[in-house]
């Protein structure tokens, strides 16, 4: 059934030979009714080879585009919208194409590859009524799928400035506004899908960026508490922690990341004398806070096992 069909096709292409533009074209219109798809591509591909000045020689490699386009052939509707750039780059219906298959490379995580489509209709065709819509949705790939706060917030902000006033612009506004605490639930997301590295970048880009939003010393304080129970590198959870008393003092953050640090010496480092240092620190600083008592009790037992802790005795015997 194969060889009958390409000699149908053979049959066909040399028919086709003599036919003329609109010919070639109306007979692709007449094979796609009959759900005849290669008969139909053939008869474009032939218009396209013998008539590529043609004015309906861009009609007809959009045509192929989209008839593999919308039988779900991505990567052959790629190489057809290559030709149609290369060959057709004025044709109308070229920054349609390129969002078109920004969407279907995005619905295949292709991710890389949508992100090159949009960029291509936003240098190559500025002036187009869908480029709004591309710079928007190139910010939502870059904070959704690539996880990179630093050009999902340049994306928005060039949404804003290059189309104030539109639905796009509106809305990466309406974002711009709330990106803080995006970002906080961003890195929260992140972090419970074992994305960790991810998550510590969005929470660095918080503190280098937003440092006078309130929500930083939660951002500093969610570094150190990644590297201390997540990652598990407790020099650097120290670091991390210390970062909130230096950089963020009189925030909520400022007593835990303190306490912390003087739990990490005691009962991880096993340094009770840098932990004594800490928790008496903490006294001093916050006599009155809630996690006082704590501290006392940490200083009273350090560097003791949990059986000659009378209150913590029962748990080994």
């Amino acid at each position: 059934m194969k060889i009958q069909h390409f000699i149908i096709i053979g049959m066909i292409t040399i028919i086709s030979c003599g036919k003329s533009p609109k010919e070639l074209f109306d007979s692709s219109e007449a094979n796609l009714k009959n759900n005849n798809m290669d008969l139909a591509i053939n008869d474009l591909r032939s218009l396209l080879e013998k008539h590529p000045n043609d004015s309906l020689a861009p009609h007809a490699q959009y045509k192929i585009f989209s008839i593999y386009l919308n039988n779900d052939q991505p990567d052959s509707a790629a190489k057809d919208l290559q030709n149609l750039l290369e060959n057709y780059p004025n044709y109308s219906h070229v920054p349609l194409s390129l969002y078109e298959i920004s969407s279907v490379h995005l619905k295949n995580n292709k991710v890389d590859l949508a992100i090159k489509d949009l960029q291509n209709l936003l240098e190559k065709y500025p002036s187009d009524s869908l480029i709004p819509q591309a710079q928007y949705k190139l910010s939502t790939i870059y904070l959704n799928y690539k996880n990179d706060m630093k050009l999902g917030y340049d994306a928005l902000k060039n949404t804003v400035k290059n189309h104030a006033g539109s639905i796009q612009g509106n809305q990466a506004q309406d974002e711009l506004n709330q990106f803080p605490e995006y970002i906080i639930n961003k890195a929260e997301s992140l972090r419970k899908r074992k994305m960790l590295k991810e998550a510590i970048n969005a929470l660095m880009f918080m503190t280098d960026n937003f440092k006078a939003e309130k929500s930083s010393s939660k951002a500093q304080y969610m570094k150190g508490d990644i590297y201390m129970n997540d990652i598990r590198d407790f020099d650097v959870a120290i670091q991390e922690y210390r970062k909130v008393i230096n950089n963020y003092s009189g925030s909520e953050q400022e007593p835990h990341a303190l306490f912390m640090i003087g739990y990490i010496y005691a009962n991880i480092i096993n340094d009770s004398s840098s932990a004594k240092v800490e928790y008496q620190k903490f006294l001093k600083t916050f006599p009155n806070h809630e996690l006082a008592p704590s501290v006392k009790f940490e200083i009273e037992y350090l560097g003791k096992s949990i059986e000659d802790i009378p209150a913590l005795k029962h748990i080994t015997s």
